[in-house]
C-alpha cells in the first residue's frame, strides 16, 4: 500500500507557527509588568525604567512587524524545511525579548550596567538578518511561490534587507560603546534612550518605500 503524505510546500491552515509565537510574546508583556506589579513604578530606579521601556519597545514594534510582514510563517512547517527554520528564529526573538526584561535592574542596590541590554539588542538585530535571508529563501523559492495568493506575490525588497544590515552595524557600535564606558546611572539611562531611538528607527525605516529610481 502507497503511504499518501502532504507536500512539504502547502499552507499551514492551522498557524501553528504564528499562534505559538503569540503566545510567546503575551508571556513577554507580562514579565515586562511583573516588576511594576510588584514593587510599584516609584520603587524602580530610573535606569531600570528605561530598561523596560526599552523591552518593551522592542517587543512591541516586532510584534507589530510580525504581524505585518508578509513573509511572517504561513507555510507549512516540516523537517527539515526554511519555514521552520523561520519559526525557530522566532522562538530565539522571543527568548531574547524574554532575556531583556529579566535583565531590567530593579533592584535599588544593583550597579547599573548598560552592557546586557545593548548586547540584547545587538543579539535581536542579528536575528532580524537571519530572518529577513530566510524569509528571501522562502520567497524567491518556485515552490512556495506557486502557493501565495495571486493579490498578495512575494517581492524582494532590497530596501528592507538593507536596512536590517544596517541596524545590525548600529547596534554593534552601540554595544561597543556601552561596553566601553564606565556604566553610572545616567550613562545607562543615556543608552537605553539611544538603543530606544535605534530600534524605532529601524522599523520606522522598514516601512518606509524609496522612490523610485529617476523620481
Amino acid at each position: 500500500m502507497r503511504l499518501v503524505t502532504d507536500s512539504p510546500y502547502s499552507i499551514d491552515r492551522s498557524k501553528v507557527g504564528l499562534g505559538f509565537v503569540e503566545v510567546l510574546f503575551a508571556l513577554v508583556v507580562g514579565k515586562i509588568l511583573e516588576p511594576i506589579s510588584w514593587h510599584g513604578t516609584a520603587a524602580i530606579p530610573w535606569p531600570a525604567r528605561t530598561q523596560l521601556i526599552l523591552a518593551a519597545v522592542v517587543t512591541l514594534t516586532s510584534w507589530v512587524g510580525y504581524h505585518n510582514s508578509i513573509n511572517r510563517p504561513q507555510f507549512k512547517i516540516t523537517f527539515m524545511n526554511w519555514p521552520l527554520a523561520q519559526s525557530v528564529i522566532d522562538i530565539l526573538l522571543v527568548a531574547d525579548y524574554w532575556l531583556l526584561a529579566t535583565s531590567a535592574q530593579t533592584n535599588m542596590k544593583a550597579k547599573p550596567s548598560a552592557s546586557p541590554q545593548a548586547i540584547l539588542v545587538l543579539a535581536a538585530f542579528v536575528l532580524y538578518l537571519l530572518w529577513d535571508l530566510v524569509g528571501w529563501k522562502i520567497g524567491s523559492s518556485r515552490s512556495y511561490a506557486q502557493l501565495r495568493d495571486a493579490d498578495n506575490p512575494w517581492v524582494f525588497r532590497p530596501w528592507r534587507l538593507a536596512v536590517t544590515a544596517g541596524g545590525v552595524v548600529a547596534a554593534a557600535v552601540t554595544t561597543g560603546i556601552a561596553l566601553a564606558i564606565d556604566s553610572t546611572a545616567m550613562a545607562v539611562i543615556v543608552m537605553n534612550i539611544v538603543l530606544i531611538g535605534e530600534v524605532l528607527a529601524y522599523r520606522w525605516l522598514k516601512e518606509t518605500k524609496p522612490a523610485p529610481a529617476g523620481a
